[in-house]
Order: structure tokens, then C-alpha cells, then sequence
């Protein structure tokens, strides 16, 4: 459901921006509307959508990280696990922030990395592990009928949304924006 409503929320916005300037829109959409009270809104959103999003995604990672690093109680104190803890979530942000900073096409990169990983991770894979455990029996044939529809649907996502980020990142490249 949460995918659902978020894709709504896209789709929504896609539409009503692509509705008013048609093919001059520019992404983000931000960039598309005039100055003033509500690019100030859009961005003051897309703003608090970003840091309020940015905990679930780096959760994985720092978790991943602290295990490699043995940060547990079984290998140390509350308090000191508290501040390993601490002080590998903060370099963690820091190193990302320094990233988006100084690194050049930092958002066209991300855009190709979202392109090749989203439509995989959430769409195809999920279905393909699902297959494989349990088989092509386990399921109806309106049941594959919809999972080769979505498998279909997200390889085409992901192929138009890489072409898009490659083009976009060797045109930068060559303007040298």
C-alpha cells in the first residue's frame, strides 16, 4: 500500500506538471516554476521528503557496517557501542554529504544508480526469488500472467530510465556543467 500511494503521489505530480508545461517541463519540477511562494514550498518539501527518507535507506547500511566492524554488545560495553555507534553513523553522513558536495553529476549518477537498482530490488527480484523458490507451479495462471506483466513493465523502466541517466550525464559531461 505504501508503494501504492507513493507511485500515485508520482504520478500525480508527473501529470499535472507535464500538463502545464507540457515538454518544457525540467526536473526537478521545482526548476519549472516561477520564483516565489510556491518553488519555496516545493523545495521546503522535496527538502523534508529527502532527510525524512534518508534514515531508511542509510539503517541498512550503517547495520551492515557495524557488523563487519563487530559494534555489539557481545564485543563491548553499552556505553562504548553507544559511541562507536555514534561516531560510525556520523562519518557515514559526512562522507555522504562530502560525496553530494564535491562530487561532479553527483544527482545524474544517482539518477543512473536508481535506474538499474529500484526496478530490480522492488519489482523484479522479489518475484524472480519467488519463482525460484517455490516454483512455476505454485502460482496460477493469472497470478504469472501479473508477474511477467510487472517483470515486463519494471525491465522497460529500467532500461528507459538508465538510457535517459546515461544521456543525461555524457550531455554534462560534454557541456562540462
Amino acid at each position: 500500500m505504501a508503494m501504492a500511494t507513493i507511485c500515485g503521489m508520482y504520478i500525480l505530480i508527473s501529470v499535472c506538471g507535464y500538463y502545464v508545461y507540457g515538454g518544457t517541463v525540467q526536473s526537478p519540477i521545482y526548476k519549472s516554476l516561477p520564483n516565489g511562494a510556491p518553488t519555496t514550498i516545493a523545495i521546503i518539501m522535496i527538502t523534508a521528503h529527502v532527510i525524512l527518507a534518508a534514515p531508511l535507506y542509510l539503517t541498512g547500511f550503517a547495520y551492515e557496517m557495524e557488523s563487519m566492524l563487530r559494534i555489539d554488545r557481545r564485543y563491548h560495553s553499552a556505553s562504548k557501542e553507544f559511541m562507536l555507534r555514534a561516531v560510525l553513523r556520523t562519518t557515514i553522513i559526512v562522507v555522504l554529504a562530502l560525496i553530494a558536495m564535491f562530487l561532479p553529476y553527483v544527482d545524474d549518477l544517482m539518477s543512473l544508480i536508481g535506474a538499474l537498482a529500484y526496478s530490480i530490488i522492488i519489482f523484479i527480484a522479489p518475484i524472480v526469488l519467488y519463482l525460484k523458490l517455490y516454483g512455476l507451479r505454485s502460482m496460477n495462471k493469472l497470478e504469472l500472467l501479473w508477474c511477467s506483466i510487472i517483470i515486463v513493465i519494471a525491465a522497460i523502466a529500467c532500461v528507459l530510465g538508465t538510457k535517459d541517466a546515461i544521456i543525461s550525464l555524457v550531455d554534462k559531461v560534454k557541456k562540462g556543467n
